[in-house]
């Protein structure tokens, strides 16, 4: 079944799930279950949960797009508390090839120095991790993180994306409000159906371009559930390119550059090609675009080639041509096998003048 397009495009940046969760037998306050994995596939291994050690469970896949959004963040904060009693856990599930795993962590080299784990796959085909806790949680969707307390008790579950430093040091100093956190989420929880039927209203006025009523019900979702204003900007975004709202567009575009999301380069490059997708784009949204495919470019020093991609595609929308082919050209010849004939097939499209 085809997923609604407003629904994809939030879960392109945040890894939104808005379906209704089954009944969560693992809430926050509760024991964190067993740590079973099938291997650890870098750093030391964690056998059991540790007195007086927080640990931060992160569940993820190669193949998730907004997984790889968040592992600079991750990574940032695992820096910052590796020393200070905090222990963070890559935890792999829903993998679709696992031996995709290790090259995938060490290409991330230095951005994803974390432990890392493969699940146990030997009793339960989703994975003891998958289903003991994801499942258990009623966490439908990756990435989600789990904190475990000096206690062992589970003191906070939600997006990687919204984990703030500062909340690491509040339960490190056991200041932390686990109580406010329990109502916080469980709040978020019930609210799940509501989205549900908001979802049904946005993708019904999606098929007739009623942006307005997108907009609405955005509008809706968010006062219902403030928590959900940052996951909401990735469709905001998209409601503003289809809608032709170049400044909407630049407004959401440096919301979302300005969040977590923001600091990973291929969603940069994702961004600025979605702002020239804006029919007769005007300056502000060819040069914000243009900004972000600069940093894009700057942050992977011109080697990745999705974002050359991209930098080629702004480039030409702001009416480089020449400098777009040799962006494209180079986009080619970094490109993996996979992605190859794709990026050949923009290259031709940008040497005869048009967007891809």
């Amino acid at each position: 079944m085809n997923k609604p397009i407003y629904s994809i495009a939030t879960a392109a940046l945040f890894g939104t799930v808005l379906t209704a969760a089954a009944e969560t037998t693992l809430k926050i306050g509760d024991a964190a279950p067993a740590l079973k994995v099938a291997k650890w596939v870098q750093g030391e291994a964690v056998k059991e949960f540790a007195k007086d050690t927080v640990y931060v469970v992160e569940f993820w896949a190669t193949w998730c797009g907004p997984c790889r959004a968040t592992i600079p963040h991750l990574d940032e904060l695992h820096e910052e508390w590796k020393d200070k009693g905090v222990v963070f856990i890559g935890q792999d599930c829903w993998e679709k090839e696992e031996a995709k795993v290790e090259p995938f962590i060490k290409e991330m080299g230095e951005k994803m120095s974390y432990r890392v784990a493969l699940d146990d796959k030997s009793e339960e085909e989703k994975g003891y991790m998958a289903v003991n806790w994801m499942q258990a949680a009623g966490q439908n969707g990756i990435p989600s993180a789990f904190i475990v307390g000096k206690d062992g008790k589970i003191v906070w579950i939600g997006h990687p994306a919204g984990l703030k430093s500062e909340t690491l040091g509040e339960i490190v100093a056991g200041k932390y409000d686990i109580a406010a956190a329990k109502a916080a989420k469980e709040k978020e929880d019930a609210g799940r159906a509501g989205m549900q039927k908001h979802m049904a209203v946005i993708n019904a006025a999606a098929k007739e371009k009623d942006y307005d009523k997108i907009s609405a019900e955005l509008d809706l979702m968010e006062k219902e559930n403030p928590e959900m204003a940052t996951q909401l900007v990735g469709m905001r975004l998209r409601v503003a390119i289809d809608k032709g709202d170049a400044a909407g567009a630049v407004k959401y575009a440096g919301a979302i550059e300005d969040s977590p999301v923001g600091k990973n380069p291929v969603n940069l490059g994702m961004i600025a090609r979605q702002l020239i997708g804006i029919k007769d784009a005007p300056k502000e949204v060819v040069e914000k675009a243009s900004a972000l495919a600069d940093k894009a470019m700057e942050l992977t020093k011109g080697e990745d080639a999705m974002v050359l991609d991209a930098a080629a595609r702004v480039k030409l929308a702001a009416g480089s041509k020449d400098e777009a082919v040799k962006l494209a050209e180079q986009a080619v010849s970094k490109a993996p096998e996979k992605a190859k004939e794709m990026l050949e097939k923009s290259l031709e499209a940008i040497k005869e003048g048009k967007q891809p």
